[in-house]
């Protein structure tokens, strides 16, 4: 099974606090190729303690298989083959999106502007509302309704 890994950033999130993110760096995987009509797309939203690596073996920079092997790939309920199945990182998390190892325009930890702004992070957990608006802004980004 073919996964592509790959990563987006957004110049800035306004965070339910109020509080902005900028820019915000979002990994994700992908499975399968979107069709013609843009009708395939499933979206895998994870826990916040997982990652974006659904699907697949271990490999450079993956140190475990997907977690949901189970259900992701050739003749399982997201067949790849049908469907065009997306899973991004939450930010906050540790795998390639915005979180706390990350840096900000002007060097500081990118969570220290969170930290700024009042706002409480325990494990890195952000509100899902967060996690639902990163994904309307890439939505958009690729010319969809917001």
């Amino acid at each position: 099974m073919v996964t592509e890994v790959a990563s987006c950033t957004f110049d800035r999130l306004e965070l339910d606090s109020g509080a902005t993110l900028a820019p915000v760096e979002v990994a994700y995987e992908t499975y399968g190729e979107l069709n013609a009509a843009r009708s395939n797309a499933i979206l895998i939203v994870h826990a916040f303690s997982g990652d974006a690596h659904a699907a697949g073996e271990a490999g450079p920079g993956q140190p475990t298989p997907g977690w949901w092997n189970s259900l992701i790939g050739p003749g399982r309920p997201l067949d790849p083959a049908r469907h065009f199945i997306v899973c991004a990182n939450v930010i906050g998390g540790c795998q390639g999106s915005t979180g706390p190892a990350s840096a900000s325009p002007d060097g500081t930890p990118a969570m220290s502007d969170l930290a700024l702004a009042g706002i409480a992070l325990t494990g890195a957990v952000l509100a899902a509302g967060n996690a639902v608006r990163t994904r309307r802004h890439g939505r958009a980004r690729r010319g969809g309704s917001a």
